[in-house]
């Protein structure tokens, strides 16, 4: 009964019309919401699938004189009002919570798109036939998980992923949440923290918020160069103690692998190929003399997360550390993270949550 009420639940979004394909069929003007880094992205999508953006503009608050994109003059959205007497709308930005408020407050605005599969270099929805052949992974994740919410959100997820529409997302989430702000679990004052992909400080920042600023130790990996200079710099500026930061990346054995610095939206790629640059990747397990056993771990990159959790199974089995990790950049680390740290301990709890209203905001949380 599992496998019929799973898949049908998924069936309906391969079956519909792609939110390209539904662009491509309408005459009206299209307008790019946005001008930061997701719309960079979305603009690029659009021009590989040979849709032609009309005009570009922002919010009023956040117009500029002489503001520029990719050519285009931005404009306030005001002015875009004034010019199209009717127009749609391709959203550039991440906040898809507020579409249906937008749309309803600008009456020459017919439709409102958004491309939730595109974000952080990957431009592709997922194919139905992906998912069906390998559906017996996929129930295994969705048995595994341990809550109502957890199951739609993972549902969701995947009818998103297929359909490219972001109006599924919306069906799971709720309201905005970070790694140490959720229903879930509080951030104790004592925490021994983890962070695998710390970027420039920002989630340290975060968690510094949650704990009002207590915690035992903080052990931060950032194998980027600029942004761990950024990260240091941080943790100076606040004075942290008890802040050890590694240039290592996180995998399942000592060696060294490829690493692109390069990659959109800032994030960084470990790869395990000959392009690129040079870095020492160890297992967390044995990266850090560990001062006290760790509580929380966050992972948040995108290549070669499954090595990393591979990395930390024996801090997994020893102390069962609370776990939160993206999961929401592709259809495939849904389907193994959660397998992984099952494997690894059992005894975890799993659940899914999104953190934000767009797929890549697809947070497992194992506590």
């Amino acid at each position: 009964m599992i496998k019929k009420t799973f898949f049908e639940s998924i069936i309906e979004a391969g079956e519909q019309q792609s939110v390209i394909t539904h662009m491509r069929n309408q005459k009206l003007p299209l307008v790019l919401w946005g001008v930061g880094d997701m719309a960079s992205e979305v603009y690029e999508y659009l021009s590989e699938e040979g849709i032609k953006v009309d005009a570009v503009c922002v919010d009023d608050g956040f117009y500029e004189k002489d503001m520029s994109f990719n050519g285009y003059r931005v404009e306030r959205l005001s002015d875009i009002e004034l010019r199209y007497n009717e127009y749609n709308v391709i959203v550039g930005h991440s906040y898809y919570e507020n579409i249906d408020c937008f749309k309803n407050s600008h009456k020459s605005i017919k439709e409102v798109f958004a491309l939730c599969s595109v974000s952080y270099g990957a431009h592709e929805i997922t194919d139905i036939e992906y998912i069906r052949e390998r559906i017996e992974e996929y129930e295994r994740v969705y048995n595994l998980l341990e809550d109502d919410l957890s199951r739609n959100c993972f549902i969701q997820f995947l009818n998103a992923r297929i359909s490219g529409d972001y109006r599924y997302v919306l069906n799971a989430f709720g309201k905005y949440m970070n790694y140490f702000n959720n229903d879930l679990f509080r951030v104790e004052s004592n925490e021994v923290y983890i962070d695998i992909g710390a970027y420039d400080g920002d989630s340290i920042k975060l968690f510094l918020k949650e704990s009002n600023g207590k915690f035992g130790y903080i052990y931060a990996l950032e194998p980027d160069n600029s942004s761990r200079n950024k990260l240091i710099d941080y943790i100076n500026k606040e004075k942290l103690h008890d802040v050890i930061v590694s240039s290592n990346g996180a995998w399942n054995s000592k060696r060294k692998l490829c690493f692109d610095s390069d990659s959109t939206q800032e994030s960084s790629f470990i790869m395990d190929e000959s392009d690129g640059e040079s870095i020492d990747v160890d297992r967390v397990d044995d990266m850090f003399d560990y001062k006290q056993p760790p509580t929380l771990i966050k992972i948040n990159y995108f290549y070669g997360v499954e090595e990393g959790i591979e990395g930390c199974s024996e801090l997994l089995k020893k102390y069962r550390p609370k776990v939160a990790c993206t999961v929401g950049f592709d259809a495939d680390r849904i389907r193994t993270i959660p397998n992984i740290i099952h494997e690894i301990n059992s005894d975890y709890k799993i659940y899914l949550r999104f953190n934000r209203a767009m797929t890549s905001a697809l947070t497992l949380y194992a506590i």
